[in-house]
């Protein structure tokens, strides 16, 4: 599904993330209280979500698909969770501001270096908050 859209682009891969995570994607003809791509739930209820997804890249990658990839997923499905829970995201308002550019770089640098059992032990720790 996510080549069909990004065909291997893993930049756009990465921002779409990033957007989905910060509530920024707005859609007017979803009903209300979906109008927004993001995670389902609200911190700090936890977000479930990600933490799935997290389990789905480890499958991959111990069922010997495209290690490399499936890391760097991880990595990128671990930073747009940090972003959410850090975000002030407001359901249906087309306007939340996202993070500062500044933040986002933070964040980057935390997650995009993370090797398997730190990503293993993050998500374990979030999941437990």
């Amino acid at each position: 599904m996510i080549d069909s859209f990004f065909k291997g682009d893993s930049d756009k891969e990465q921002y779409a993330f990033e957007a989905f995570g910060q509530g920024i994607l707005y859609d007017d003809r979803r009903g209300p209280g979906q109008k927004l791509h993001k995670m389902d739930g609200d911190p700090p209820e936890p977000l479930v979500g990600y933490v799935r997804w997290h389990a789905f890249s480890r499958a991959a990658i111990l069922l010997g698909e495209e290690a490399t990839r499936w890391l760097r997923m991880d990595r990128v499905i671990g930073l747009a969770w940090d972003i959410q829970l850090q975000s002030k995201i407001v359901e249906d308002n087309p306007n939340n501001p996202g993070l500062s550019p500044d933040k986002i770089i933070q964040l980057r640098k935390m997650w995009l270096s993370k090797e398997i059992d730190e990503l293993d032990d993050a998500f374990d720790r979030g999941f437990q908050t």
